[in-house]
């Protein structure tokens, strides 16, 4: 038996002793989210190494050495998910402006040569969508994305810097089913650092092709919409745990609980597509669909410049516009993906007003914010 199966098994122990849980609540298999029943969910890690379950983080992340103040120092932190790379001095002190999409996993076993040998597993059922097989033909190396629904909405999970791949474009996977070997193909990693980089994304668009080649016609298209900037990651071991925990709550009703940092205004259109596979961020929809036309759509992002929330407004704009800002982020711009400066007079920057056109990308039309 793995050993998070082992954890889970035992917490359910637990709780039926601590709580009175009856075998019914133990076995069931559905709940609810407020827009219907689902089945229940079971995560699982990719791999054997769950130390960060153990309180001992610095054996499951896989660091690297950050610059800090002249001086190279070998962090774990920066194998963790979010703003964690690329110190930069501020008055404010030292601030990591380089956000890290998923997370690194350190391997648990290698051979006499130092070669890993950890096996890379499907963390749920779901259905294998791209194999990039080539070690040079990303950052990512070798990689896999593998596509789940959950709770009826659509979520991919990208394994990638493996050194072997073992699974084909369209196989159907079970939680727990091998689909490469963690390794450390792709650019600048060794045999030392070897490691699986381990992603949950929200698709941002399933026209990103067209928005590629309008938008970006240099970049290859080998990737088509499995390309990492059309994925939009969400803290991988936060969402795990959080369902080992609470194997019966929503991962949807966390996800739509999760804070607003930065709003913007894009204007009058049709709603994106990502909200006929992302119901849950039109909040205000319940269990409606959201309108077909709005005068603006207003959308919520983390500081990472992860859409979590998009609303019809009533707002009347003739080009996208910067909304609502948290203190905390325009305090602390360098934190923020999506802030031109820190303070008055900040807009949004490049990368936000991209990020917003691929979301809003039709497939008869590319915004050119």
């Amino acid at each position: 038996m793995q050993r998070s199966t082992y954890y889970r098994a035992c917490l359910l122990a637990v709780l039926w002793f601590a709580c009175g849980w009856t075998a019914e609540a133990v076995n069931a298999q559905v709940g609810t989210t407020g827009r219907g029943e689902y089945p229940q969910i079971t995560l699982e890690f990719p791999t054997d190494n769950d130390a960060v379950f153990n309180g001992q983080p610095e054996y499951f992340y896989m660091g690297l050495d950050r610059l800090i103040a002249g001086r190279r120092e070998w962090s774990w932190e920066g194998g963790t998910y979010g703003y964690v790379r690329n110190a930069r001095s501020t008055p404010a002190g030292y601030r990591f402006t380089r956000f890290h999409e998923g997370v690194d996993i350190a391997p648990v076993y290698r051979d006499g040569d130092g070669e890993p040998l950890d096996e890379v597993r499907s963390i749920d059922d779901g259905r294998v969508v791209y194999v990039n097989s080539s070690p040079n033909g990303s950052d990512y190396g070798r990689y896999i994305v593998v596509e789940h629904i959950w709770e009826g909405s659509t979520f991919y999970t990208l394994y990638a810097h493996l050194a072997e791949t073992t699974v084909r474009e369209g196989e159907r996977v079970l939680r727990g089913d091998r689909i490469g070997i963690l390794g450390y193909s792709g650019d600048g990693l060794d045999r030392a650092r070897a490691h699986l980089h381990f992603e949950i994304n929200l698709m941002l668009s399933e026209y990103f092709d067209v928005w590629r080649d309008e938008r970006r016609p240099r970049w290859p298209t080998r990737h088509g919409r499995y390309h990492g900037y059309n994925l939009a990651g969400i803290s991988p071991i936060d969402l795990i745990t959080y369902n080992f925990r609470r194997p019966r709550a929503s991962i949807l009703a966390k996800l739509a609980e999760e804070e607003i940092e930065v709003t913007a205004y894009v204007p009058a259109g049709p709603p994106p597509q990502i909200l006929e596979r992302h119901p849950w961020l039109c909040r205000s929809c319940d269990a409606e669909a959201p309108p077909a036309f709005a005068w603006s759509w207003e959308v919520g992002f983390t500081r990472a410049g992860r859409p979590v929330s998009i609303e019809p407004s009533t707002i009347h704009i003739a080009s996208i516009e910067l909304g609502r800002v948290d203190p905390l982020v325009r305090a602390d711009y360098l934190h923020s993906r999506i802030l031109t400066r820190r303070g008055p007079g900040g807009t949004l920057n490049s990368s936000a007003r991209l990020l917003l056109s691929v979301i809003f990308t039709r497939p008869d039309q590319v915004p050119n914010w």
